[in-house]
């Protein structure tokens, strides 16, 4: 599965990079909202995983470009918030699934190994 991974947290974003890749995906990260709407328009995620806080804007503003762009990738909400924002994106469709931090190999293997995109964010 291609992914793209937006955290502008860069040793986050590196790790879940390699862990995907080792998992045998194919990863692009960007450590920025501005990098990952350049990536979106240039690239086909068929998975987008973005962390709700970025440097230079928010996630939501990634994963609704995602929706407009690439309306078949999962969209992936990664956030060690809890509450309203994270729910409300979810119950709107803007995010499918949600990746909670901090999170571990086994929740990782969870969002990505041997799931279909049907069955995963369907």
């Amino acid at each position: 599965m291609r992914i793209l991974i937006v955290d502008d947290d860069v040793d986050v974003a590196d790790t879940l990079g390699e862990l995907a890749t080792l998992l045998g995906h194919s990863v692009t990260i960007a450590n920025s909202e501005r990098e990952g709407r350049t990536v979106l328009r240039v690239q086909s995620p068929e998975m987008v995983i973005c962390d709700l806080n970025l440097g230079d804007g928010t996630g939501e503003e990634i994963l609704r470009l995602a929706a407009v762009f690439h309306p078949d990738a999962c969209r992936v909400l990664m956030t060690a918030a809890s509450g309203s924002i994270s729910s409300r994106l979810l119950s709107s469709g803007i995010a499918q699934r949600l990746l909670r931090k901090p999170f571990g190999l086994d929740e990782l293997r969870s969002l990505l190994g041997g799931f279909s995109r049907e069955r995963l964010c369907a």
